[in-house]
């Protein structure tokens, strides 16, 4: 049984996630290109560098809405067990 925090999902969870969550689908391409998995996607955030894969500002405003979503049901569990960080994935995007 695991959590699901971000920084544990691969580059294809990111771009699911971006694409079926976040609804930013145009910005999948250069997540994969660049290899964004959920660690260094959350480092961008920190540091303030979404913007290098995010240009417009009310994109990176809806991904950092989504992200942090995303962490709220992950710390809160959604009252489920994961059994592997694909099932949690999967899950979090249906958030």
């Amino acid at each position: 049984v695991t959590t699901c925090p971000m920084e544990r999902l691969g580059v294809d969870d990111v771009a699911r996630w971006l694409v079926e969550s976040a609804e930013l689908p145009q910005y999948e391409p250069a997540f994969r290109d660049s290899k964004v998995d959920g660690d260094v996607l959350l480092d961008l955030v920190a540091r303030d560098l979404l913007g290098h894969l995010v240009e417009n500002p009310l994109h990176q405003s809806r991904l950092r809405s989504q992200l942090a979503k995303f962490a709220r049901r992950a710390s809160a569990g959604d009252g489920a067990a994961w059994s592997n960080v694909r099932q949690c994935a999967a899950h979090m995007r249906r958030a």
